[in-house]
């Protein structure tokens, strides 16, 4: 059964000029009605994220643009964004470790860095903990369980 929306996300490509670069823009598309709706982010390409405060939602919250990310839907609905070739929080481009829920319309920057290439922090293997976070990376996989 396919659901009654589905999502698209950031990328390169080409922005409402026709300039091609790095776009944040956030869509939905309704099956039912066979359309499109623009819901965040901006329509030119090249912007930089808004972080906001880690773990806080607001309406100014938005990810940077960015393309080879990796993203899922978790079992509530909910929107996420891990990293991906990116523009960090002062225009940098590289890899990015920063993780984004979206939920009921608004970003909220959930974990890692806002400025690029940063070191994993690992830990112990098997053991979770607040301080462990994957470094900066692109072209990743992800899954829901």
């Amino acid at each position: 059964m396919l659901p009654a929306k589905c999502g698209s996300l950031v990328g390169f490509g080409y922005d409402s000029a026709g300039t091609t670069g790095l776009l944040n823009d956030l869509w939905t598309y309704d099956i039912a009605t066979n359309q499109w709706t623009w819901i965040s982010g901006s329509n030119t390409v090249n912007q930089t994220g808004n972080y906001g405060t880690l773990g806080t939602a607001a309406a100014t919250n938005v990810p940077g643009a960015r393309q080879a990310s990796m993203s899922f839907i978790d079992l509530s609905g909910n929107f996420w964004l891990f990293g991906g070739f990116d523009l960090d929080s002062k225009g940098n481009p590289a890899a990015l470790n920063d993780l984004w829920q979206f939920k009921a319309g608004v970003w909220t920057w959930m974990s890692g860095a806002n400025v690029v290439n940063q070191t994993g922090v690992y830990g112990t293997q098997g053991v979770a903990a607040a301080t462990n976070v994957p470094g900066a990376r692109w072209s990743s996989a992800a899954w829901t369980d």
